[in-house]
């Protein structure tokens, strides 16, 4: 059985595999550098970023909570970690996120999951967690677009 550390991120260390990890995750590309400006935009308001990683120190995940209901709790998993124990290393580091809220008299943690990751859910609803929102995340790629396919007065 791996043995698995938890142990805050460290900006030099983690974030590049953890830019990469978020672009998987979100669908959404970032890069070290954006994410490190976000950080350090915000740091003053996350008072949970921790890491866990195994014996040989690879990364297997995540969490992350920024106070005031600016950015729910998240727990990401890369593939490698979900293939090798998730409920271990979701369930740790949810332990230890939900232990930081306690000392830091946060009264509520409020997490967003996507519709693809139905495990989430499943883990989220064990905890107590209950759906209060639905929300739908749509982008559209404007260089790929066929302007040709629209109608309307308003088409540039």
């Amino acid at each position: 059985m791996k043995i698995i550390t938890l142990r805050p991120a460290e900006l030099k260390r983690d974030f590049g595999q953890i830019a990469a990890l978020l672009s998987h995750e979100q669908d959404e590309p970032t890069s070290t550098p954006a994410l490190k400006e976000d950080y350090e935009a915000h740091k003053e308001r996350i008072f949970r970023l921790m890491v866990a990683e195994d014996e040989q120190g690879e990364l297997l995940g995540l969490i992350g909570a920024r106070a005031a209901g600016l950015m729910p709790a998240g727990i990401f998993l890369p593939d490698r970690a979900t293939r090798a124990a998730p409920a271990r290393v979701g369930r740790q580091l949810y332990d230890d996120l939900e232990q930081a809220a306690k000392k830091a008299g946060i009264k509520q943690l409020t997490i967003d999951i996507r519709d693809h990751c139905p495990e989430g859910r499943t883990f989220a609803e064990r905890r107590g967690f209950v759906e209060q929102s639905h929300s739908i995340g749509l982008a559209l790629d404007l260089n790929a677009f066929d302007y040709s396919l629209m109608t309307g007065s308003w088409q540039s």
